[in-house]
C-alpha cells in the first residue's frame, strides 16, 4: 500500500506511526521520523563576487550564502569558462564562502560562475567577467630574413606565442659580422633600425567598437643601404603594457656586389727563366661574392707606340676559385717583370695593382771575341764590347792571354810558312814518336 504525504515544509523532520484497527480492536507500529529535502537555494541570495583586481595568474572571489531556511548548502562549486576558447573548468569545490583561483592565464577572459547545491537541487549565481592582468610577453619567434638584393633585405616576424597583454611596439636591432685583416671575425655593436608603435589585442575583442580603433605596430620592414654579400643578424623586441622580451638573432646575408679590392700579389724567383706569382685570398667584404675565378696576367708599360695604351695587359693564365699560385715560365733572365691579379664573382671583378719581381741571373750570353790593335813591339790594344745578352748585373770582365803551344824565348827560330802563333821549331824526328797523334 502507498501514501503519498504532500504539502509539508522543506528541510522538516516528520514522524509517521502505522495504526491499524479492525473489530476486535487497534495496533500500532513504532514511530519512524523524516526530514524532507531542502529546497533548491534562491538564485537572488547568492551574489558572486571578485575581491580586489584580478593578477595575472590568480583572482579572489567570495561570495553570500543562502538563508537556512531553505535548507543547509552541502556544495559550492566555482567553474570558469575561457570566453576565447570556450574551455570550462572546475576552479573549486567545498563549503567555503571565499577563494582564491590560481592557475590563471594572463590578460585572458575569463567568465566564473558558482553553483550551490542542497540535497533538493542546485542553484546558478549571476556571471563575473574578468580579464586577469598583463605580463611581459613570452615566447617571441626569431624574425624571417629574406635577402632582395646585394644592399637590400626584408624582415619580417610574428606576434609573440604568448603575448600576454596588448603590444603596442615592435623594434628591430641589427649587427653587422665584420671581417678583420687576418679574417678574423667579429660583431659590429647592436643598434636599432626600425621601430613601429601600434595597438595589437591578442583576445576578441569587448563590445566596445573603438577598443581596436588603433592599427597594429608593423611586423615587417625592407632594410636599404646595406653592404653587398655581408652576413647581418637581427633580433625583435616585443613590448606590451606590461613590459618586453626579446627574439633570438636570426642570421641573413645580402646578395653579391661588384668586388671593390684586390691585394696586389707577391712575385718570387724560382729560376732565371720563371717566377712564381701568388695571392692571398681576398676578404669577403672585399671580394663581395663567392670567387668564380683568378686571372694572372703580365702588366707592362710601354712608350715606343704613341697610339697605343700606356699599359699593355697580358693574360697569361686563369685560376680556379681554389688556386692560389702560377708559376710564369719562359722569362728573359735577370729581367724585371710585373703582374696582376684579378679576382671575379658573379657580378663583374676587380684587378689588383701590379706587383713586380725579377728573375735569377744567369751566364751572360753572346760574347764576341775581342778587337786586338798593335800598339808597338811590346804592346797590343785589346778591346770588346759587352755581351748581347748580360743575364744579370754588370759583368766582371777577365783578359786572358794565351801563348803558343811549346813556344821557348831561347829556343831557335827558323825563318819558314808561319801558322797560328809566333813561330814553329823544327824538331828532331826522335821526339816526336812515329805513327802516333797528337795536338
Amino acid at each position: 500500500m502507498l501514501f503519498i504525504d504532500s504539502s509539508l515544509s522543506p528541510y522538516t523532520l516528520y514522524t509517521y506511526q502505522l495504526i491499524t484497527s479492525n473489530v476486535h480492536g487497534n495496533t500500532s507500529s513504532s514511530s519512524i521520523s523524516l526530514r524532507t529535502l531542502a529546497s533548491v537555494p534562491d538564485s537572488d541570495e547568492l551574489q558572486l563576487s571578485l575581491v580586489g583586481r584580478p593578477g595575472p595568474t590568480s583572482a579572489s572571489f567570495n561570495w553570500t550564502e543562502p538563508l537556512n531556511a531553505s535548507g543547509p548548502v552541502e556544495l559550492y562549486t566555482l567553474t570558469s569558462a575561457e570566453e576565447q576558447t570556450g574551455e570550462e573548468r572546475v576552479r573549486y569545490e567545498g563549503l567555503e564562502s571565499e577563494v582564491t583561483i590560481d592557475e590563471l592565464q594572463p590578460f585572458t577572459r575569463y567568465i566564473f560562475s558558482l553553483q550551490a547545491c542542497t540535497n533538493g537541487g542546485c542553484a546558478y549565481s549571476n556571471n563575473v567577467t574578468l580579464i586577469t592582468a598583463q605580463i611581459s610577453p613570452q615566447q617571441q619567434p626569431a624574425p624571417h630574413v629574406t635577402t632582395l638584393s646585394s644592399t637590400q633585405m626584408q624582415v619580417d616576424w610574428e606576434p609573440p606565442a604568448l603575448p600576454n597583454g596588448i603590444i603596442i611596439r615592435y623594434e628591430l636591432f641589427m649587427q653587422a659580422l665584420n671581417e678583420s685583416l687576418d679574417n678574423v671575425t667579429s660583431l659590429s655593436s647592436e643598434h636599432r633600425v626600425f621601430l613601429s608603435s601600434g595597438w595589437l589585442n591578442p583576445r576578441q575583442p569587448m563590445g566596445s567598437a573603438h577598443e581596436n580603433a588603433l592599427a597594429p605596430p608593423e611586423s615587417s620592414v625592407v632594410l636599404s643601404d646595406l653592404e653587398p654579400f655581408t652576413v647581418y643578424r637581427f633580433r625583435v623586441l616585443t613590448v606590451n603594457m606590461a613590459g618586453s622580451t626579446t627574439s633570438e638573432w636570426t642570421m641573413g646575408r645580402t646578395g653579391e656586389g661588384v668586388p671593390e679590392y684586390m691585394g696586389p700579389p707577391r712575385v718570387s724567383p724560382v729560376s732565371s727563366s720563371a717566377l712564381l706569382v701568388s695571392w692571398e685570398t681576398p676578404r669577403d667584404r672585399d671580394v663581395r661574392g663567392g670567387v668564380t675565378e683568378y686571372r694572372v696576367s703580365l702588366h707592362q708599360e710601354q712608350t715606343s707606340n704613341p697610339y697605343a695604351p700606356p699599359v699593355v695587359t697580358q693574360l697569361l693564365y686563369s685560376a680556379s676559385a681554389e688556386e692560389r699560385s702560377y708559376t710564369v715560365v719562359g722569362l728573359k733572365a735577370y729581367e724585371e717583370y710585373s703582374f696582376t691579379v684579378t679576382v671575379c664573382n658573379t657580378q663583374g671583378c676587380v684587378t689588383s695593382l701590379p706587383a713586380s719581381g725579377r728573375t735569377r741571373p744567369s751566364a751572360p750570353a753572346g760574347l764576341k771575341a775581342p778587337t786586338l790593335y798593335p800598339v808597338n813591339t811590346t804592346g797590343i790594344e785589346i778591346s770588346w764590347t759587352a755581351p748581347a745578352e748580360l743575364n744579370g748585373p754588370p759583368p766582371v770582365y777577365h783578359v786572358e792571354r794565351t801563348d803558343v803551344s811549346f813556344s821557348d824565348a831561347q829556343g831557335q827560330v827558323v825563318r819558314g810558312r808561319r801558322f797560328t802563333g809566333t813561330g814553329y821549331f823544327r824538331f828532331p824526328s826522335s821526339i816526336l814518336p812515329v805513327d802516333a797523334d797528337f795536338t
